[in-house]
This record gives structure tokens, sequence and C-alpha cells, in this order.
């Protein structure tokens, strides 16, 4: 079974931009070089690149996730909530249960005796696995190299997502950005409190679809990630200009970011004797 888990908040920060706030953009930006000339206003060594933050209200049940309605191998009762029992069932009887047996004349014995089967012991079921997929859909590109990869980590501090544009001239200067995480609080580093030591990355060619789309277990699993994880790319020194986006959940279509969280809640074995055609 699959959840589809919907960002709280997003927001790309830009190492060029470093004050700028576009929390409510509808689209998310993987830059590594600009040409935009402000890059040299108030910034010294800056790091010519975006990345893009995202939150998400990821809580998985203890219980995990099962079919809605369904309880071991038994039919959901799909009009329980309107008070109808479709689990009682009416017989017609004879007093004392004795039924009628309409061919007994012919010798015929409708009611042999049969031993009762014996029931089956308990299956011991294990525990069914999950994955978490992060999946984000492309807008545009260009500048592209053959082949580059993208990173996702875990990020240790909470931040504002700010009501700002990336075009909003003058610029919304509020967190969060690449400087600040929230408002008159600082990353500890510039452009985000990431942990290094755990992060996914994938590798992408041109010819490949630009979509994201990739398994990102190690956040859950090794680390404690809040909810809050960041993308880059892997190298954002590029010497010129490459331009990668996707949309924001600001978008507010079918295109949003999201998680895929998916759970095998269920096994299927092809008999050896079924037949092949």
């Amino acid at each position: 079974m699959f959840e589809i888990v919907r960002p709280e908040k997003d927001a790309t920060i830009y190492g060029y931009l470093p004050n700028l706030n576009s929390g409510i953009d509808e689209i998310l930006e993987l830059n590594t070089s600009t040409n935009d000339t402000r890059v040299s206003d108030n910034v010294s060594n800056p790091v010519l690149a975006s990345r893009v933050l995202l939150e998400f209200d990821f809580d998985v049940p203890e219980e995990g996730f099962n079919q809605v309605g369904v309880t071991g191998s038994a039919t959901p009762n799909v009009f329980g909530e309107f008070g109808i029992d479709t689990t009682t069932r009416t017989t017609s009887v004879l007093p004392n249960d004795e039924g009628i047996n309409v061919f007994g004349e012919f010798g015929i014995d409708l009611a042999p005796d049969r031993q009762e089967p014996k029931p089956e012991p308990p299956v011991e079921e294990d525990e069914p696995d999950a994955d978490v997929w992060l999946r984000m859909y492309f807008a545009r590109g260009e500048g592209l190299p053959q082949s580059y990869d993208l990173q996702v980590f875990s990020v240790q501090k909470s931040w504002s997502e700010g009501l700002g544009r990336r075009n909003n001239d003058p610029p919304t200067e509020v967190p969060v950005n690449w400087i600040e995480r929230q408002e008159s609080i600082d990353w500890n580093g510039r452009g985000g409190d990431f942990d290094t030591a755990v992060s996914v990355s994938e590798a992408f060619d041109i010819n490949d679809s630009p979509d994201v789309f990739f398994r990102i277990n190690e956040l859950f699993n090794d680390a404690d990630p809040d909810d809050w994880i960041l993308l880059k790319r892997s190298r954002e020194d590029l010497d010129r200009f490459s331009h990668l986006s996707f949309f924001s959940r600001h978008t507010y279509t079918v295109f949003v970011p999201h998680l895929l969280y998916g759970r095998a809640t269920f096994e299927y074995d092809v008999p050896e004797t079924a037949a092949v055609f």
C-alpha cells in the first residue's frame, strides 16, 4: 500500500542572492552558476548555487498501513457506517434443525458423516518492509551537463518558509534564505544546516527522465531528519550557467513534490501448477 505525503513547506535558497526569500514561488531551483550581476554586491567567495528545502509532516503509524475496511481475510462491511450488518445470515430450518432431504426416498444421502477439519496453526507474519521515495516533477532545464548527481540530506534545524518570490523587486529579505533559517536566527553554516554523514544521491543522464524519483530510506533509518530535508546538486561549482527547476507545492497541481511511502501489506505466490497461456 502507498501513502502520498505532500510537503508542508518548500523553498529555494540562493548562494548568489543570500538574503532573498522565495517561499511562495511556484518553482524550486537547483542552479549551479549564474549570470546574475547582483552576485558580487555583498557576498565574498559566493557559492554560485541554489538549494531546495522541503518539510513534511511524516508520521508513520506503529501498526503500519492496512487496506481500509479489511481485517485479515474477512470481507469488509462497506455498509457498516449506515448501521447495516452484512455478516448476519438467516436460514430456513425446521423445528429441531431438521432439514428436508427430498431425495431420501431414492436412497441418496445428502449429508454423509465426515470429520471436522483441523484448524491450521497461526502463521507468524514478519513486519513488512517499507520504502520512502522522493518525487519531484521537472519544470525546466538549461545548460545541464551530460550527467549530474543530486543529493538529499537531513536538515537539523527548523526553518520558516516566508512569503517572498524570486523575481520580487525589491526582493523580500525575510527567512528562509541562504543566511537565516528564521527571523534573526542564522544557520550555523550558510546554505543550511544539514547532516553530511547521511545522504542519498542519484545520478542523472541528459537522456534520462529529469523527474526526481528515488529511494531515500537512509535518511529515515540512520538519522533523525525531523521531517526536514535539503536537496542540492553534488557539483555546485560549474563554470557555466546550469539551471534545473521543479514544480513546488504552490503550483496547486498534480505535480506537487511529495514523499511516496510504500509498505508491502500482502504476498502473492503463483502456484506451481498454474496454467501458462
